[in-house]
């Protein structure tokens, strides 16, 4: 839910708080518990708001990102469509949230605390993958690194639930893996032969991707964030993983929250030897922009091309993907066939400001599947429909990506913001996406 004024929020608030003198114990406490203690606990990524202290001392910017709709992050706009797992406060709860941060009170100490039992991502664990050795995190303000974990399963089998259990919580701020194929294996062992050590160590820095090329698209296991648990595919679906394939875990650290900490963190799956329908990660976007690489050329039909200076500028393409489902899918799904779509991933980098994804129908009407009005690099997921969404032959798949190209808007390097340059497509902070992402069946 991401359609409140914050205007409206104040008024609302200031209303409440005058019929009702809202307390810590009785009202804040269990709506902290339920919305923000999954990020905001002891040896987290966030301050914690535990006890009643931590909750007054940080009232202020409770209700500032309340208000603001900060917090707790969710990006997807709920005008486009119903998601699970959406952690959002209604407009009563963020009034409340509000009212007490103005006029702060314990209340009853009486009362005990409410203790939410944060569901667990997987109903079972079949697999752990943990990385080889801790890492510590050196880049500031982040650090993108990539490592390969050895799968040891011998027969074909297919993932039905996936997750991360950080090693540190308080350096892991977000986490995607990839399926690296024995045939793919060559793309993603040359990142480590090009590093000093000659790759002895099976880690290397990856800012946008695990490595560069379009294998890269087709392989995505999930994506984590604090928080929001991954969880289970649907239900009698999954990805398939061929044996002497490897795992590519990427984490983005965030050094500066324990400086000089290591992590170790984990990758958990859940298996299965069969699937009544095998799934797969559907990528989407413009093939000349993806082909057409970092060139710089000023050419919108054959790159990415986002001219340096611009403060919004918006590409977009449709196209029916039916009669290339094989191709993009490595035949999981034969071409030419209808498809079910359970969930949407936007990909931008840096300099991306919103991003939305539809099934354009042959009569025009338009089905939205993800709508991120305000994006985030920091803040990706991979969002589950609440009800599945059906593709057919003639249907369009339409991506739109607007970008902030502008001085003010520049990833800072080395200390000092890059100056504005035309913008190609690449996965470095010099380079941009504009890609979706479908979880599909049959």
């Amino acid at each position: 839910m991401r359609s409140l004024a914050p205007l409206t929020l104040v008024a609302l608030a200031a209303l409440t708080g005058c019929a009702k003198g809202y307390t810590y114990n009785a009202d804040v406490q269990p709506l902290l518990a339920a919305h923000c203690e999954s990020c905001h606990e002891s040896g987290g990524i966030a301050f914690p708001l535990q006890t009643y202290a931590q909750a007054f001392a940080n009232r202020a910017a409770i209700a500032t990102d309340v208000q603001s709709l900060r917090m707790p992050p969710w990006l997807p706009d709920d005008t486009c469509n119903s998601y699970k797992a959406d952690p959002s406060l209604s407009a009563q709860e963020i009034a409340v949230l509000a009212a007490w941060a103005a006029y702060p009170s314990e209340g009853d100490p009486k009362i005990l605390p409410v203790k939410i039992t944060q569901p667990t991502s997987l109903g079972r664990v079949d697999l752990s993958l943990p990385m080889a050795q801790a890492y510590a995190p050196r880049a500031e303000p982040d650090d993108y690194e990539c490592f390969l974990l050895d799968w040891p399963e011998t027969a074909t089998t297919y993932v039905t639930g996936f997750s991360i259990v950080p090693g540190n919580p308080r350096l892991v701020h977000n986490a995607s893996a990839y399926i690296a194929s024995p045939g793919q294996l060559s793309s993603y062992t040359r990142q480590l032969e090009q590093l000093p050590d000659g790759g002895t160590l099976p880690r290397y820095p990856c800012f946008g991707g695990p490595t560069s090329g379009l294998d890269a698209l087709v392989n995505w296991l999930g994506l984590w964030v604090p928080g929001i648990a991954s969880g289970e595919l649907p239900q009698g679906t999954g990805i398939q993983v061929q044996p002497g394939s490897k795992v590519v875990l990427q984490i983005n650290y965030t050094p500066g929250n324990d400086p000089g900490a290591t992590d170790l963190s984990t990758v958990q799956l859940e298996l299965s030897s069969t699937v009544a329908k095998q799934g797969a990660l559907l990528p989407f976007a413009n093939p000349s922009w993806v082909l057409g690489g970092n060139t710089g050329v000023s050419d919108a039909g054959s790159s990415l091309f986002i001219p340096a200076g611009q403060a919004s500028y918006n590409v977009q393409f449709q196209l029916d993907p039916t009669p290339y489902l094989g191709l993009l899918t490595n035949n999981i799904i034969p071409a030419g066939t209808p498809i079910t779509v359970y969930s949407a991933v936007g990909r931008m980098l840096l300099h991306g400001t919103q991003e939305q994804l539809s099934v354009i129908h042959p009569d025009q009407s338009e089905t939205c599947l993800l709508n991120l009005k305000q994006w985030d690099f920091g803040w990706q997921g991979n969002y589950f429909f609440r009800a599945p969404i059906q593709v057919v032959p003639g249907d369009q798949l339409a991506i739109s990506c607007t970008y902030d190209n502008s001085a003010a808007n520049q990833p800072m390097v080395d200390g000092g913001l890059l100056t504005p340059a035309v913008l190609s497509w690449g996965e470095s902070v010099t380079d941009e996406l504009c890609l979706g992402l479908c979880y599909v069946t049959l």
